[in-house]
């Protein structure tokens, strides 16, 4: 059923509810005048009538039937009357109700509108705004290109850094290296270190002996020499104690000396000395293998004083870039679209770099004290990812930094 045919039966509905009410208005009129006239009509009519008639008092009985006849049509009169205004009253409820519905509708109809302008006005907002950090964030990869071509070299200027940070902890880094792992072996308690420098003294001498008479690849002499097989080395290897008893036990000068006449640097190069001694294990551990933070940081700020009037600029202004995508809110209603969007700028701005542009970014953010805010606004985006070439590290321990970096729950 369309409106059409629900309003005219509404408005038939109405006129017969009408009619009905002026019906009952009407006879409950009637009844009200009836009662009013029949006292007066029934004295005029039994007046004549009764032979002792004197005084109304004499209509004593008929006065009685009358009091009862006219209260029943009064109260006839007030039901019907009643009974009207009920259906009256139902009537003026249903029309505000309508009016009440209606009202509804409008409001429900409004709130409606109101929520589609709304979602208009935020895909409009949300479509602008998009195109304004579009417009800011291409424009910063195109000044990120000029700083780019000003770095004598380019691209290749990254190759050299990397190669130069190399040469540089071979030869300061070691040197700096050496320097603190001597501190704190002297650093030792007398006894221990008596016990230490004696053993690192004999040693030294049994590694360049092996060498001489040997060579240091493996072969059968070798092995048995290291077995304390070699009657030789043996007394040589007892000579070398007593010469360290008698010259130099107890001397901390002396020590220092032994120490930095211990050839370290030889063992740099390889994790399997020819000797096993845990001094110069955890030396190689320290140095080769496993270096510590503290020495990256010493030779990458080194490299970075010397590189900074270059690279400066360049690291400020990819950090810049890193920010305006960080803090931009590419939809605030949806936290997984918005991260969505967030990952497809970095992976632009991670594309604009060489594998040896983002190696050298990493060692910056990692091992500088300048990039220190640039490590903290990359943790858990997965910038660097699996982008990193792990033969070109530096140090081979490098990859447990990229955890920093992970994204949570990847």
């Amino acid at each position: 059923m369309n409106n059409g045919e629900q309003s005219s039966k509404k408005n038939k509905e109405s006129m017969k509810s009408d009619i009905f009410v002026r019906f009952l208005v009407i006879a409950g009129a009637v009844f009200i005048g009836v009662a009013m006239i029949m006292p007066f009509g029934i004295r005029y009519y039994y007046k004549s009538r009764i032979s002792d008639y004197e005084t109304i008092g004499n209509m004593g009985a008929i006065g009685d039937f009358i009091g009862g006849t006219t209260v029943a049509f009064l109260t006839a009169a007030s039901v019907i009357l009643l009974l009207a205004t009920i259906i009256m009253q139902r009537k003026e409820i249903k029309i505000s109700q309508q009016s009440i519905e209606e009202l509804v509708k409008q409001t429900e109809s409004s709130v409606k509108q109101a929520e589609e302008a709304r979602k208009e006005t935020k895909v409009t907002n949300d479509t602008m705004k998009k195109q304004q950090f579009e417009t800011t964030f291409f424009n910063m990869i195109n000044l990120h290109h000029n700083i780019l071509k000003e770095i004598e070299g380019g691209r290749k200027y990254f190759i050299k850094l990397s190669a130069h940070m190399k040469e540089v902890y071979r030869l300061d880094g070691f040197r700096y290296f050496d320097e603190q792992f001597i501190n704190e072996i002297l650093k030792k308690d007398n006894e221990e270190l008596d016990d230490l420098i004696e053993q690192l003294y004999v040693d030294d001498y049994v590694m360049w002996e092996l060498e001489n008479r040997f060579g240091i690849e493996p072969n059968e002499l070798l092995a048995q020499a290291l077995a304390g097989k070699d009657e030789q080395l043996e007394e040589k290897k007892e000579m070398r104690r007593l010469s360290f008893k008698e010259l130099h036990l107890g001397n901390r000068e002396a020590y220092r000396d032994i120490l930095d006449s211990i050839r370290f640097d030889e063992y740099r190069y390889t994790s399997k000395p020819p000797i096993s001694n845990e001094v110069i294990n955890n030396f190689l551990d320290g140095y080769k293998i496993n270096p510590g933070h503290e020495l990256k940081m010493y030779v990458y700020e080194k490299v970075y004083e010397e590189a900074e009037s270059v690279v400066g600029h360049y690291y400020r202004n990819l950090y810049r870039i890193m920010k305006f995508i960080q803090e931009s809110d590419f939809d605030i209603d949806n936290l997984e679209v918005n991260e969505i969007e967030k990952r497809k700028y970095y992976g632009i701005l991670r594309a604009q770099l060489s594998s040896f542009e983002l190696m050298m970014l990493f060692y910056n953010v990692n091992y500088s004290t300048k990039g220190e805010k640039f490590k903290a606004l990359l943790q858990n985006t997965n910038f660097f990812d699996d982008h990193l070439v792990e033969k070109d590290f530096i140090w081979t321990n490098d990859k447990e930094e990229l955890k920093y970096f992970a994204k949570v729950g990847n």
